[in-house]
């Protein structure tokens, strides 16, 4: 910040930033280095160029890690780059859904399979206030959800905020829940709770189950037995 009370709004010097990061090995980047990066993905200005570099990039270069310590940072950014931002009432990604998609198409499944259950239940909360915003509690109808990718038409546009991270959030935890039982067992328990009422996260479990059958058939039928029948309703 300068010293008239506006912060420095210079998007080619974040994108710059972040160039400089891409080199420098990772245990020497410190996690409050990783907390300014909504300040460069902050700007009046174009933010395209550091944009890419942080998601494609900078992401990455965690996320191939070993290290948990590492995990961690690609984590955060995960977190950052899927916030949302309102603009005239209406939900926007602080990282265009376009660049989103490109990224959790090629690094999705690892992000489910290193990261912890918490960047799901981060990234369905985001969804959460959405909905509450827009719906009511019967949520979207997300028929969607069976889609077999996240395959929207860069050509078309078809790149919603709410589809987006629906996709996001229905691959990531199918890669999880296909590594990891006890943290499937979790995930599947909130998102059939009461806490995320909205169907949507119902019918991710539903595609979770369907897609890793052996692994979760009995969760199926204890679903069907339940005395709450119109958990699908």
């Amino acid at each position: 910040y300068l010293k008239h009370g506006k912060k420095l709004d210079n998007y080619y010097t974040w994108y710059y930033f972040v160039k400089i990061l891409l080199n420098i090995p990772n245990d020497k980047i410190p996690p409050d280095i990783i907390d300014l990066i909504p300040v460069w993905l902050d700007s009046k200005f174009e933010v395209t160029l550091p944009e890419i570099e942080i998601s494609t990039k900078l992401l990455p270069k965690f996320l191939n890690s070993d290290n948990p310590e590492d995990i961690k940072k690609a984590e955060k950014i995960i977190e950052i780059i899927t916030n949302i931002k309102w603009v005239e009432g209406k939900p926007k990604t602080v990282v265009s859904t376009y660049r989103l998609v490109q990224v959790f198409k090629k690094h999705g499944a690892k992000v489910g399979e290193k990261c912890s259950e918490n960047i799901i239940f981060n990234i369905a909360d985001k969804l959460k206030k959405i909905f509450k915003q827009e719906s009511p509690p019967s949520g979207l109808d997300g028929s969607y959800i069976w889609f077999p990718s996240l395959f929207f038409d860069p050509e078309v546009g078809l790149y919603e905020v709410k589809e987006t991270l629906t996709l996001i959030l229905r691959d990531i935890t199918l890669a999880k829940c296909s590594r990891d039982l006890d943290a499937a067992k979790r995930i599947f328990e909130k998102f059939l709770g009461t806490e995320y009422q909205y169907r949507i996260f119902k019918r991710i479990v539903l595609f979770v189950i369907g897609n890793r059958w052996d692994s979760f058939k009995d969760k199926f039928w204890e679903i069907i037995d339940a005395e709450n029948g119109k958990l699908f309703d």
